[in-house]
């Protein structure tokens, strides 16, 4: 199966989502809600974090990136900086700092 790359998703179509690949590079496969959400479809977010649980990033809106987030809301508070390590519920609520 073969999707040609577009630069973005198609018009939000109550009741359908829609899977497509973006033509940034490298090419990446997002899903869209009908909402019009668009969701990176693979282990990392848009900033590199790794995350290991659906809610694991819920924080992670930095750019830094290079965070790592296991277990629900494993992000905590953690808003800023980079290379930050979280297994468990909450684990960084309270980061402020890297590492």
């Amino acid at each position: 199966m073969k999707i040609k790359e577009q630069a973005d998703a198609d018009s939000d179509t109550a009741g359908f989502g829609q899977i497509w690949v973006n033509t940034e590079t490298p090419n990446r496969l997002y899903y869209t809600d009908d909402t019009g959400v668009d969701h990176l479809v693979q282990s990392t977010d848009e900033f590199g974090n790794v995350i290991g649980h659906p809610t694991a990033g819920d924080a992670l809106t930095t750019a830094d990136g290079g965070n790592v987030a296991l277990g629900c809301n494993a992000g905590g508070a953690l808003t800023d900086n980079l290379n930050n390590v979280a297994i468990g519920c909450h684990a960084l609520a309270a980061s402020a700092d890297d590492g």
